[in-house]
């Protein structure tokens, strides 16, 4: 809930720190719960960086074709 409404920006690692592409933190309601998300359709499969702010590596994540991947930010 903390990053409600926060712009996450991610990019491929082989062009870090290239072009981002960026989605806004918001609010999901699931049927037996509440959960806050980012969502990035159709990137393409690779490996990606997602940013905590301009300069600074949060995450590094694996996108596989035809799937759903999920990630939770680090504390």
């Amino acid at each position: 809930p903390e990053l409600d409404g926060a712009e996450i920006e991610v990019s491929l690692v082989a062009d870090a720190p290239g072009p981002r592409t960026h989605s806004q933190v918001r609010q999901r309601l699931l049927p037996d719960r509440v959960q806050y998300a980012a969502v990035y359709p159709d990137l393409p499969a690779g490996d990606y960086v997602i940013w905590r702010d301009a300069s600074t590596q949060a995450a590094v994540v694996t996108i596989t074709p035809a799937t759903v991947t999920t990630t939770r930010w680090p504390a």
